[in-house]
C-alpha cells in the first residue's frame, strides 16, 4: 500500500508539472523551446560529467523546468527583454519567480 501511495504521489507531482508548464506555455509560447533547449545542455553536461542515469535524469529534468516559477507573472514580463525578472514579485510580494521555481522544483524532481 505505502509503494502504491508512493508511487501516485509521484505521478500526481509529475501531472502538476506537467500542468504548470501547460499554462506558463500557453502565456509564452517561446518558453517551451527554451526550456528544451535548457535539458538539452544539461543532458550534454550530465554526459561530460560522466553522472549515472538516476543523476542525469534529474539534471535533465532541473533543466527543463528551471523557469517553471515565470507562471505566476504576467506574458509581457515573461517576455520582456529588457528587465531581469528577479526583480518582479508574485501577487504576495513575497517570492520572485526563480524563488517559486526552484521551491516548485525540489519538491517535486
Amino acid at each position: 500500500m505505502y509503494r502504491r501511495k508512493t508511487l501516485r504521489r509521484s505521478e500526481t507531482q509529475k501531472q502538476q508539472l506537467h500542468d504548470l508548464s501547460e499554462i506558463l506555455y500557453e502565456k509564452a509560447p517561446g518558453e517551451r523551446l527554451h526550456a528544451i533547449k535548457v535539458q538539452q545542455h544539461a543532458e550534454r553536461l550530465a554526459s561530460l560529467l560522466h553522472l549515472n542515469d538516476e543523476e542525469a535524469s534529474k539534471l535533465k529534468r532541473a533543466g527543463f523546468y528551471h523557469d517553471i516559477g515565470k507562471v505566476v507573472l504576467e506574458p509581457q514580463v515573461i517576455t520582456s527583454k529588457k528587465t531581469g525578472l528577479h526583480w518582479y514579485k508574485n501577487a504576495t510580494g513575497n517570492m520572485s519567480a526563480p524563488d517559486i521555481g526552484s521551491s516548485t522544483c525540489l519538491r517535486r524532481l
